[in-house]
């Protein structure tokens, strides 16, 4: 069962990578929300969706520009809620540009992605980190605790900050002891608050340097030749608000 879920898994990530910047929606619902890809030929397509980004935000016309217009032949996905469709329909059409819907209701793909988490969730142990689902603040945190138990000898936490609403701001110092004073390299993920892929990564990053750690090519332990200071989440008061 578990090979279907990583398949499914690696399908909704692909899908879901990009909704990085919902649009706001009402109550936090898309229902109806469409995703068009528009396709630009010309430069003066181009310049017309740069066009439509910049006056949609001037009237109510909820949208969200998945990716920024930036050249003919390379394409420009958008969300749209449902009372601006027949809008931009319209207007589309007056260019000549085409276009195609690739999702035909956002609220659907929500669903789909919150019930398989769900369904991973159930059936993960105690202790496991599922990197095919994203994971909320709170087991971020835990999976943070986790790793400064387990591999006390070579990760810790340090306390950067405070947020407003009163959420801890902490890094991790991943580091083997040496002789010698090493480079420092600082990693951030987790900066805007709907980029959900982003805190997965920074943790993936340690633990690979964990996992090379016991290699004797320095090529492949870098915390022999670096000490690493990796924040997984830099903004927890919006990350989490992108949750609720």
């Amino acid at each position: 069962m578990m090979g279907s879920l990583s398949i499914c898994s690696m399908v909704l990530l692909a899908l879901l990578s990009s909704v990085e910047c919902l649009p706001s929606g009402v109550g936090g619902k898309y229902r109806g929300y469409k995703v068009l890809s528009f396709l630009p030929d010309s430069g003066e397509h181009v310049s017309w969706l740069w066009s439509m980004r910049s006056n949609m935000s001037h009237v109510v016309c909820d949208t969200d520009w998945w990716n920024e217009p930036s050249k003919p032949g390379v394409a420009v996905s958008v969300s749209i809620a449902p009372e601006c469709l027949d809008i931009i329909d319209d207007e589309v059409k007056k260019t000549g540009m085409e276009y195609e819907v690739i999702f035909t209701d956002l609220e659907k793909l929500i669903e789909e992605e919150e019930k398989y988490r769900t369904l991973v969730l159930l059936h993960k142990g105690a202790e496991d980190w599922t990197p095919g689902i994203y994971h909320n603040l709170k087991e971020i945190e835990e999976r943070v605790d986790w790793l400064v138990a387990t591999y006390a000898h070579l990760v810790s936490k340090q306390h950067l900050a405070t947020t407003q609403e009163g959420r801890k701001i902490e890094a991790l110092v991943v580091k083997e002891a040496a002789s010698f004073s090493k480079p420092a390299i600082w990693l951030d993920c987790g900066i805007h608050a709907r980029e959900w892929v982003s805190p997965p990564a920074c943790l993936h990053a340690v633990d690979k340097l964990i996992e090379n750690s016991n290699s004797v090519d320095p090529r492949d332990n870098l915390l022999s030749l670096y000490d690493f200071y990796i924040l997984p989440v830099t903004n927890p008061d919006g990350y989490v608000y992108s949750w609720e």
